[in-house]
């Protein structure tokens, strides 16, 4: 047997603790030294005792004589490494542990009373009946009861990260911020919130029902209310206010005009629209509806049984109707000034069965029963039939397209009108326009009498003029006995063209002519002259200033303003010979001089054609630059 010598300290740390507690598991036969010779609070030498097994969970036994002291004080933690420790009311706990002055989790079958210190590793509480918080007792039936002492103070819970400053949801007492009697729900402001949050919400069966924004506005059935109160319905939900007396909806300003929808209000069975003004209840009717013959007042309660009862006057606006129903001439809308000097009436006559409006007796406009209707007469003779005095016999005024639309079976088929705003029934067209609109398939026709039209637009957009023949040209225009088909600027004006196609038919197939371009404006012309031979030389002189009215080179003459132009002229000479032929300008004289030379002897006379080009009198207007805002003949696609 070992020589064991100890030295006991009434208080063992934690560490020195557990070192023995092994010691002694593993060397049993120094626990009777120990318990023999151990001395502590509640105890002496010799009169603790300490044993190993006593029981099937206890491997180290110490107890006390003392009630008022402890068996074993320790100054750090008692540890367990299994097994856990049994507490007297036979509980053990193997999850529990006492450290940092807290409490971490527990699960006491009851917790009357008790302090529970702060701790990092959280813990769950279960409590078999109810919890007091503030005060030692819950009222009946409640589980968790928070106290306080004073009525106008504030006492509430929170849940989540900051109760101050948010976030957070909290909820209680207001006594203080509110007043006596009050309790809150409040969601604490976030800035790292996003709109609709802060909220507070509510729902059942997992679904929201209700929100709270963070403007304040409330949804039910919707979680983005615009407005204070925004309900938002299934197909066939509905806002739904009932009383067992008079039940209502109000709406209006607190100083203001203020309206109210109710029912039972004034008159038992009535639905009553009313009015009230500066903040008072409403009082006025505005509008009543019997629930039990539909009969309707505005202004007033209904008047003899009758359907509608207006007090006060009848504006009906565009596309409205007022319908009546009588037997003789007397009944239908008659209107009087407030002295009953000036009046008129609507009303069907019973002779002819048309419909009359007369001023002051003096017919004005009516509708001949079932067929036409007449302005200014009495006996019209088409479906509108106006009489007028002035060339003003009938307008059509709109601040908005004022148009004549004609329709087949109330289908619109062509308009005309007038454009008020730019894009109106045409792309491009402006304000000011007058339209002519054809929505059918149709052409737009203009002419005279019953014959041939004279002017058409068809749907493909090709016009035809004098003919009703569609050559496949976006123009097409007839003959004329004049022969005369066109006329543009007044004999002076400009065509812009790329191709002059004279067409000729020949044997029945058609050929395709055409007329050649000049760079500027420029005057031709051509033609042959006989020269007398004189020994081995011919000479010809064409004198500008001596020349046949009306012939040809006269013409050219003129038209090129030869004398302003003479040094411009350009001379084409051609011999019908073998031998050469050239020219002088006589410019004082304005002549033209050719001479020719035959090759060999040749019989006189000898023949010389000719062919002369000058700018045109007018030319220097006519430059080679043009700025149309078409491109014509792109000869730059002719590089790409």
């Amino acid at each position: 047997m070992r020589n064991w010598k100890f030295k006991i300290f009434a208080i063992i740390s934690t560490s020195a603790l557990a070192a023995l507690i092994v010691l002694f598991t593993t060397h049993s036969e120094l626990l009777t030294t120990f318990a023999q010779n151990f001395s502590g609070p509640g105890c002496s030498a010799g009169s603790c005792s300490g044993r190993v097994g006593t029981t099937a969970t206890s491997t180290l036994l110490i107890t006390s004589t003392s009630t008022s002291n402890y068996a074993i004080t320790a100054s750090g933690t008692i540890f367990s490494t299994n097994g856990g420790y049994k507490f007297p009311d036979n509980s053990i706990q193997t999850t529990a542990y006492l450290g940092g002055g807290g409490l971490a989790s527990t699960s006491a079958p009851n917790v009357s009373a008790g302090q529970f210190g702060a701790n990092t590793g959280g813990g769950n509480f279960s409590f078999p009946s109810a919890v007091s918080i503030g005060t030692t007792t819950a009222p009946a039936g409640v589980s968790l009861f928070i106290g306080a002492t004073n009525p106008t103070s504030d006492t509430f819970e929170s849940v989540g990260v900051d109760a101050a400053n948010g976030p957070a949801f909290n909820f209680g007492y207001a006594g203080a911020s509110f007043g006596r009697g009050a309790g809150f729900f409040n969601a604490r402001p976030d800035a790292s919130a996003v709109a609709p949050n802060p909220s507070i919400r509510f729902g059942t069966a997992n679904v929201q029902r209700m929100i709270i924004d963070n403007a304040g506005n409330v949804g039910i059935g919707t979680s983005t209310p615009a407005s204070k109160l925004h309900v938002l319905t299934g197909n066939v939900d509905g806002l739904r206010v009932e009383s067992s007396n008079s039940g209502y909806l109000e709406v209006g300003k607190t100083s203001g005009t203020r309206w109210r929808l109710a029912n039972d209000y004034n008159s038992s069975g009535v639905l009553e629209l009313l009015v009230g003004t500066n903040g008072s209840a409403p009082a006025s009717n505005v509008l009543t509806v019997s629930s039990t013959n539909g009969t309707v007042g505005i202004g007033s309660g209904p008047v003899n049984g009758s359907k509608l009862s207006v007090g006060g006057d009848i504006y009906v606006t565009a596309g409205g109707n007022l319908s009546f129903q009588g037997v003789n001439n007397n009944n239908g809308l008659w209107w009087y000034a407030v002295n009953n000097s000036a009046w008129g009436s609507i009303f069907r006559d019973t002779a002819t069965g048309n419909l009359h409006i007369n001023s002051q007796g003096t017919f004005l406009f009516g509708v001949e029963q079932g067929t036409n209707v007449g302005i200014g007469t009495s006996t019209p003779a088409a479906k509108l039939h106006v009489v007028g005095t002035s060339q003003n016999t009938l307008a059509l005024d709109s601040p908005a397209y004022p148009e004549l639309t004609f329709r087949v079976n109330n289908v619109v088929k062509s308009y005309i009108g007038q454009v008020t705003s730019a894009g109106g029934y045409f792309t491009g067209s402006t304000a000011g326009d007058t339209v002519i609109r054809n929505d059918a398939s149709g052409a737009i026709r203009f002419g005279h009498g019953s014959g041939s039209a004279d002017f058409s637009i068809l749907s493909n957009a090709h016009v035809l003029i004098a003919t009703t023949s569609d050559n496949g040209g976006l123009l097409n225009v007839g003959t004329s006995t004049s022969g005369l088909v066109a006329t543009f600027g007044g004999g002076s004006g400009k065509i812009n063209v790329g191709t002059v196609d004279p067409i000729y038919t020949i044997g029945g197939e058609r050929y395709a002519t055409y007329l050649s371009g000049m760079t500027g404006q420029k005057e031709e012309t051509a033609g042959t002259i006989s020269c007398e031979l004189r020994a081995e030389t011919c000479e010809h002189v064409i004198d500008f200033n001596n020349l046949e009215k009306g012939s040809d080179l006269w013409l050219f003459g003129k038209a090129t303003d030869i004398k302003k132009h003479f040094a411009d002229m350009t001379v084409l000479l051609t011999p019908a010979f073998d031998g050469k032929a050239w020219y002088e300008k006589d410019a004082a004289n304005l002549q033209l001089i050719i001479h020719a030379s035959p090759l060999a002897a040749l019989s006189s006379p000898l023949e010389i054609s000719y062919r002369l080009t000058a700018p045109r009198f007018d030319s220097a207007s006519w430059p080679n630059t043009s700025d149309v805002p078409y491109m014509g003949f792109n000869l730059d696609a002719l590089s790409q």
